[in-house]
């Protein structure tokens, strides 16, 4: 007799919700109520499904995230309230300044060529037989 699977339509679209929600497999397979193993056979055996999490993926969390690098690169606005002491709430705007190690990321991700870390030269012929040549005729 085959086995039973649980995959189904229902499934498909509660695991597309998971992703687009940013959890990682391992959650995705918990949340459904499968073994992790379970998730990535659907993954190989299920087109529909495997196409379904990289495009949820695609489309809404790696989008949301760089939304959320982008803020904190160049800062942005929150209201916060707060409880007066005579008992009164207040809602005040606050600034969040730019976060220099989220620039950083940014810059060194979207314009490598001008924010790497290291400049590359490239040398070609006999360098190390110049330099001893060099030194010889020092003396």
């Amino acid at each position: 007799m085959p086995r039973r699977t649980k995959y189904s339509k229902k499934m498909l679209r509660l695991a597309e919700e998971l992703a687009r929600k940013g959890n990682n497999n391992r959650e995705i397979a918990q949340k459904l109520g499968i073994h992790e193993d379970t998730f990535y056979t659907w993954l190989k055996k299920y087109s529909e499904f495997s196409e379904t999490i990289k495009k949820a993926r695609e489309e809404y969390a790696i989008p949301e995230i760089e939304g959320a690098l982008f803020k904190k690169a160049t800062g942005y606005w929150i209201e916060e309230t707060k409880i007066r002491p005579d008992g009164k709430i207040e809602t005040i705007k606050k600034y969040i300044p730019p976060d220099t190690t989220a620039i950083i990321f940014f810059l060194k991700n979207r314009a490598p060529e001008r924010w790497r870390d290291r400049t590359e030269i490239n040398a070609s012929g006999k360098v190390g037989r110049l330099i001893v040549e060099a030194y010889l005729d020092e003396d």
